[in-house]
């Protein structure tokens, strides 16, 4: 049980942390389209997204590349390399979009250069806890028999009546006849009639139960 229930937590936090990803991917996207005429990202420029700061960038750039929660940047530019927002300190949109290629990339000619490719991370949805396999089967043994049986089942029964003989200290077991078995019966169901009367007159009622 706990261990689906950890197992759980962390799917729900994945799936939190990658729909934020989007969220904040997208709020960049609209910041960016907010900087032209147009919804449509192609008409940004490298200049816009030099605005942009370094977060906002791994955002956007997450989306298009990542389709897991972690934005791994090894896999950018290579296990050896580094990659920075630009290649060199003060280095304008210009030259950003000459000197940068694939092989050589900083995060704004990165992010420029993937702005017309498609979303791969997608969205999680809402994670359900199924509870039924929190749940321990029970198999029901009831304390009592659904229906009682009379003595005479039982008085019938030689391996029964020898058994109780030999349990109870000074009991003596004797042929049972079927008027005796009769009798037994009607006496049973006498003393279960009187028990019921004696319950419903002296037990109070909030201590009474059906079945006893």
């Amino acid at each position: 049980m706990k261990k689906l229930t950890l197992e759980f937590r962390i799917a729900e936090q994945d799936r939190n942390v990658t729909n934020d990803i989007l969220q904040r991917n997208n709020d960049v996207e609209l910041d960016l389209k907010g900087k032209t005429s147009s919804d449509c990202l192609s008409e940004d420029t490298v200049q816009h997204f030099l605005g942009l700061t370094i977060s906002q960038l791994k955002d956007f750039i997450h989306a298009q590349t990542f389709n897991s929660r972690g934005f791994q940047e090894s896999k950018i530019v290579g296990s050896a390399g580094s990659i920075k927002k630009t290649l060199y300190r003060a280095q304008t949109a210009d030259y950003i979009e000459s000197d940068c290629s694939e092989c050589n990339p900083c995060f704004v000619w990165l992010a420029w250069s993937l702005r017309l490719k498609c979303i791969i991370l997608v969205p999680v949805p809402v994670l359900t806890l199924d509870t039924r396999a929190l749940m321990p089967e029970f198999n029901l043994v009831y304390a009592g028999l659904e229906a009682a049986k009379p003595p005479s089942n039982y008085l019938s029964n030689s391996l029964w009546v020898t058994s109780f003989a030999s349990a109870v200290k000074g009991v003596e077991a004797m042929p049972m006849i079927d008027s005796m078995m009769v009798q037994a019966d009607d006496l049973a169901l006498l003393m279960e009639q009187r028990l019921e009367h004696n319950i419903a007159e002296r037990v109070d009622t909030t201590r009474q139960f059906i079945g006893h």
